[in-house]
């Protein structure tokens, strides 16, 4: 496993969860709810969009770092899955605490 790529995409995946919480007041899920839903998002959306979608990881074999487009396509692939997991409990939260 690439301990680069799975930064960033837990990195995307944070900030997505953080900008959820922050645009959609209802789904807020507080600093600590946000951190671990766009960390949990962020790896698991991250490693599923990825090999999906057969993206290039961040840093190669030898340690060095690959394209630097890559970079920023596993962030965006973090992001997605940690949008999409603060969305789903933020929603499951406002129906239990309804």
């Amino acid at each position: 496993m690439d301990y680069v790529t799975l930064a960033s995409q837990q990195f995307g995946g944070v900030l997505a969860a953080f900008l959820v919480g922050t645009l959609l007041r209802n789904l807020e899920l507080g600093v600590v709810g946000n951190l671990v839903v766009g960390m949990v998002g962020g790896a698991l959306g991250g490693l599923v969009l990825a090999q999906y979608l057969d993206l290039a990881p961040v840093a190669l074999a030898d340690g060095t770092v690959g394209e630097p487009v890559a970079l920023f396509t596993q962030i965006a692939v973090g992001a997605a899955g940690g949008a999409l997991l603060a969305i789903v409990t933020g929603l499951l939260k406002s129906l239990v605490t309804a």
